[in-house]
């Protein structure tokens, strides 16, 4: 399992002998597994009121995004270009975030509820990956710069803020909330070590006790 809603509907993807395919556990206990039509793997990463859920598949022609209704309607899609598309994360409005590939490189996305993908790149980087998004539309994910180091961001929709922690060797945000703090985890000295940035830019650093690795993925 990868995700939850708030009505307590859980998705993830589960594999057997025919392959991988995704599925939705109600808050009942009933489970309802699927696969995207002539996909030969389907993932889910995110899932949205309603049970809509997002994620990506596999066919003969590389990999697509998808969204999934709750009424079993499959839309797949991809970026402008893309020979990979790949969602992580959909919002509670089906606002959707994830990365793609083209000649060019690895690039972010959002797409919207009407469709329209919206490609970015944070400055001078080399890769960059959408892994969250907000309930109002605000992106974040972390990116590589030309010269091999990785920092956080955010991305408005129209211009993205890079973020870091200071004495960080590596910053990988992971999770952005409602009020728009973020939570992820960094490199430093050695280890690896928990940080939470609020909504004024304010960043504090913790570790879980007597731990060698402390690496946040979600925050409320």
């Amino acid at each position: 399992a990868v995700a939850i809603n708030n009505a307590g509907a859980i998705t993830g993807s589960c594999s057997d002998a025919l392959g991988t395919h995704g599925f939705i556990r109600r808050p009942n206990g009933a489970f309802l597994s699927f696969n995207v039509p002539g996909s030969s793997g389907t993932i889910p990463t995110g899932i949205a009121t309603g049970n809509t859920v997002t994620g990506y598949y596999s066919d003969a022609l590389g990999t697509h995004g998808f969204l999934r209704s709750g009424a079993g309607v499959f839309t797949a899609f991809d970026a402008p270009g893309s020979a990979n598309t790949q969602p992580y994360a959909i919002n509670i409005g089906g606002e959707v975030t994830g990365d793609y590939v083209d000649t060019a490189g690895t690039h972010g996305f959002t797409r919207s509820t009407t469709g329209t993908i919206t490609p970015f790149d944070a400055p001078v980087s080399t890769l960059t990956f959408g892994l969250a998004i907000n309930a109002g539309g605000v992106a974040a994910g972390y990116y590589r710069d030309r010269g091999g180091h990785f920092f956080g961001f955010k991305f408005s929709g129209t211009a993205v803020t890079p973020m870091y922690v200071t004495g960080a060797v590596a910053t990988y945000v992971q999770a952005i909330n409602a009020g728009g703090a973020l939570a992820g985890y960094y490199a430093a000295n050695g280890g690896i070590y928990g940080f939470l940035q609020n909504a004024k830019g304010t960043i504090k650093t913790f570790a879980v006790p007597n731990a060698f690795s402390t690496q946040p993925y979600a925050i409320s």
